[in-house]
């Protein structure tokens, strides 16, 4: 699992397989698997990940090959038997068989586990029970894997914990590449194209894969998210967790799900990233999945928790010397302080911002620094300053072919010259900032955008088409639970509704 600090977690998918009569030692299993990544398997440069029929996503086809697919992804299969033996597949009498008999076809490693039965029930078995008899002798006579035999769930618990770490001394430790080729500098890409070979060589040729395949898929998502294809996206960036979930993925997808406003969704990838920082010692990715929890707070309207995220960041980046990151606290603190008010502390971290964007030659981050700083002289009154700022950044945004960037921009340029008392041009503005947040699906700019249409109406006395727009508006932020925002366009729209009784 990489992170851009150059550390790395090689991911290995460990599956169960049991009838429903072991409910309790599947609850155990994910448990005790999470322990042992963090006392032994991180120091290997390994996570393991639990995985069950539960985790198989749903779809067209027989369920039991979608499980198959687990199965065969995944390098161990640990099997578990009791009273019952399942209910039939349509192939094979039981999921159970099935799974064992597709491990075996793809020559997995499989550990079996009988829990103990009572003496009155093998006295009397019946059609459940005496399959499963019939397979432990199979497994018995066979010799092909070895078995261990438990009392109950909590001897389970303590003997698959040894197993595991067992397991886990016997393993090489794994080290891997810093970077994807897309992130490496063209002197560089030789040498991750090497360390990929060696990684071939040592860990098979499909495990290596993963690490190019996942890359590839969430670029391949962002590509669609960026063309409008909003679904086709999050099904790529689903496929890219699934091969591989490292931090800076699982992260892409969060920003992503911030992007359409599935902010619950969101704050769960960035927490997942956050733990995973903290789990192999990477500060910087610890760092970066602060900041945009910083993001999704403010977007919520929390600013307390927005301001504490983003000062944890700025103060990991600080001490790394990370100054990109440095930049991206400095403009993401600017907006709350000019959120809250304070023009002064918000202008001195928006320059601190752009300075170091400059420094970087970091065109999209001076895009967002002219940007913040045009809506900070705005609000102060300076007009022909503001638009300059926001000028510059529309056209490092269009240069950059940015099309997130343009949508604020836009939007700031219909506010600039709705003040101005321009409501032609600003309505132009706001419907090239709606188009494109919409072609996005940019929940909270399409908020934005349909509040500022509203304003325009309003000022121009279309008193009907104004409370549609805030209507619109109200909907998104109220989905988007900003509870601020919610009750700034209810006050709206209930001055409108006063208006238009006069």
């Amino acid at each position: 699992m990489s992170t851009g600090s150059g550390k790395y977690l090689q991911r290995i998918p460990i599956f169960i397989a049991s009838p429903s009569d072991l409910n309790a030692e599947r609850e155990i299993f994910p448990k005790v698997i999470e322990k042992v990544n963090l006392i032994k398997a991180k120091s290997k440069g390994i996570l393991l990940e639990a995985v069950g029929w539960e985790d198989t996503l749903p779809g067209k086809g027989r369920p039991q090959e979608k499980i198959n697919e687990d199965v065969k992804h995944s390098d161990l299969i640990v099997m578990l038997l009791w009273k019952r033996w399942g209910s039939a597949t349509g192939k094979y009498s039981s999921g159970f068989e099935e799974e064992y008999e597709v491990a075996c076809a793809n020559a997995k490693e499989i550990w079996l586990y009988f829990r103990d039965i009572p003496g009155d029930m093998m006295a009397d078995p019946g059609e459940q029970l005496q399959k499963v008899l019939e397979f432990r002798d199979k497994v018995e006579t066979e010799k092909k894997f070895l078995f261990r035999r438990y009392e109950d769930e909590h001897a389970w618990k303590e003997q698959f914990f040894e197993d595991l770490c067992r397991w886990l001394d016997g393993l090489q430790p794994v080290t891997f590449p810093s970077f994807p080729p897309d992130t490496l500098p063209p002197e560089k890409v030789a040498e991750y194209e090497q360390r990929i070979e060696r990684l071939e060589k040592e860990l098979g040729r499909s495990r290596a894969k993963q690490i190019r395949s996942a890359y590839t898929w969430a670029k391949e998502a962002w590509e669609h998210a960026d063309a409008g294809r909003i679904t086709k996206a999050e099904e790529y960036f689903a496929k890219a967790i699934a091969i591989y979930p490292e931090p800076s993925v699982v992260n892409s997808y969060g920003l992503f799900l911030m992007r359409i406003g599935a902010l619950k969704k969101s704050e769960e990838r960035f927490v997942q990233t956050m733990k995973m920082g903290e789990l192999i010692g990477d500060k910087e990715t610890l760092a970066i999945a602060c900041g945009n929890l910083g993001v999704l707070y403010k977007i919520r309207g929390n600013l307390k928790g927005a301001e504490e995220m983003h000062k944890k960041a700025l103060a990991i980046d600080e001490e790394l010397g990370r100054k990109e990151g440095m930049a991206d606290e400095y403009g993401s603190l600017g907006i709350l302080y000019r959120i809250r008010g304070d023009l002064k502390g918000a202008e001195g971290m928006h320059k601190k911002a752009l300075a170091i964007d400059k420094e970087l030659g970091r065109k999209q981050g001076m895009a967002n620094a002219y940007g913040n700083l045009g809506n900070l002289y705005s609000i102060r009154g300076d007009l022909k300053a503001a638009e300059q700022m926001h000028k510059k950044a529309l056209a490092i945004d269009e240069e950059l072919g940015r099309k997130e960037g343009m949508a604020s921009d836009y939007g700031n340029l219909g506010n600039l010259y709705l003040t101005r008392g321009d409501l032609k041009d600003a309505e132009g503005m706001y419907k090239k900032s709606l188009a494109i947040e919409k072609e996005l699906g940019r929940k909270e700019g399409m908020a934005n955008a349909y509040g500022n249409l509203g304003n325009l109406y309003e000022t121009r006395g279309d008193l009907k088409s104004a409370e549609g727009m805030y209507k619109k508006s109200l909907a998104i932020f109220t989905s988007l639970g900003h509870k601020t925002m919610v009750r700034k366009v209810r006050s709206r729209i209930e001055e409108l509704k006063k208006s238009k009784k006069e």
